[in-house]
């Protein structure tokens, strides 16, 4: 396979997701939060051994991220307009992995157009990279920075 083939560029961005969530860790101090980031660390590999026709089961993943979700979501309050990244060092990393995370999703998809994936990887994507903006939040509010709102001068 050429170094430029989607499927190795779906590894490479993978991983540079993974490197991403370390250097995330560095910043962050919830033991929780810490645990959870390197579960997604161990399951991004999970997710690169199933690109690469390997077969592990994803279901149990898409549930604990998703249980995960609805834990930070209880503690946030609601939000009705869209938010800037950033507030402290920690969030606006989140927010990376975030959009790592979408872009990593959307090269998935593409490479779908070439070859059969497993089901779930785009729906564990999907979820970690809606668990990033629900931390990015969390990581704001328990720190008690306030979140900036999207000055919309479009109207």
């Amino acid at each position: 396979v050429k170094k430029d083939d989607l499927s190795i560029e779906v590894l490479g961005e993978l991983d540079e997701l993974n490197c991403h969530i370390g250097l995330l860790i560095t910043y962050m101090n919830n033991a929780h939060d810490i645990d959870f980031l390197y579960q997604l660390q161990n399951l991004l590999f999970l997710l690169s051994a199933n690109l690469q026709n390997e077969h592990f089961s994803l279901d149990e993943y898409c549930m604990q991220i998703e249980h995960e979700i609805d834990t930070i979501q209880n503690i946030l309050p609601d939000i009705h307009c869209f938010l800037l990244p950033g507030g402290s060092q920690s969030s606006a990393h989140a927010h990376i992995c975030r959009c790592i995370c979408r872009k990593v999703e959307r090269k998935v998809v593409s490479l779908l157009d070439i070859r059969p994936i497993h089901p779930k990887i785009i729906q564990v994507l999907n979820r970690i990279s809606d668990y990033f903006y629900v931390l990015a939040r969390k990581i704001n509010f328990e720190n008690g920075i306030s979140e900036k709102k999207w000055q919309n001068t479009c109207k």
